[in-house]
């Protein structure tokens, strides 16, 4: 009788000490298995192209690139990986647009490691994994009336336009950010057209404006 095949893991994290001890404690479950890592978007990007684990466990915070970005790239490269987050940040605004970017599960490391692998298993199954409290707080946000004035970039913008928002507050060009993020100046220039759009901004004068505005005023945590 054949033996039920582990769960593939890859893990993306920045910090050497966090995928260390995500990868120790997946790989003292039975049914699961670490099948690679990386330490940030174009590392994950690339070894994605040639490796479809089953889950892929995400921090939102990359030195070289957006996590929410990622977790798009992620399910356009392979759309049947099934996503979880593993973020510091405790507030349902991160939660949210990671759901919205495409994950299916959010747990914040301050949460006890058991936490982690329950979120594998279910994610696995198939399920959404988030704590309930978390899970309270986006309902109610959804269900909150919204008004116009009150939306902020980080709330209209997908995870790469608000990281191609974030490279133009920062001073970057479109050739910077092209290089950045691995991507055509053609494409970059047309994530600016989308922004501009969605953001009701007249030209790429007053998007610079806006952009590093936001970058100086807005929660550090969705700056990284």
């Amino acid at each position: 009788m054949n033996k039920p095949s582990k769960i593939k893991v890859f893990i993306i994290d920045d910090h050497p000490v966090t995928r260390g001890g995500i990868a120790a404690l997946v790989d003292q479950q039975k049914d699961l298995e670490v099948c690679g890592e990386a330490e940030g978007y174009r590392d994950a990007v690339k070894a994605l192209e040639s490796t479809v684990p089953d889950i892929a466990i995400v921090d939102i915070s990359l030195k070289d690139g957006s996590g929410l970005a990622l977790i798009e790239e992620i399910k356009k490269i392979s759309p049947q990986v099934h996503i979880l987050v593993l973020s510091m940040h405790e507030e349902s605004l991160y939660a949210k647009k990671a759901f919205q970017a495409g994950a299916e599960g959010y747990v914040t490391k301050s949460e006890h490691p058991k936490q982690v692998i329950t979120a594998i298993r279910r994610i696995a199954e198939g399920s959404i994994f988030i704590k309930p409290e978390l899970k309270d707080a986006i309902f109610i946000e959804l269900l909150r009336p919204k008004h116009k004035d009150d939306d902020s970039p980080a709330g209209r913008l997908t995870g790469r336009e608000l990281y191609v928002f974030r490279c133009t507050g920062n001073g970057m060009t479109t050739r910077e950010i092209a290089e950045n993020m691995s991507l055509s100046i053609k494409t970059v220039q047309n994530y600016k057209e989308n922004i501009k759009n969605k953001l009701d901004l007249s030209g790429a004068t007053e998007l610079v404006q806006q952009a590093a505005l936001w970058v100086k005023t807005e929660e550090p945590g969705l700056n990284r």
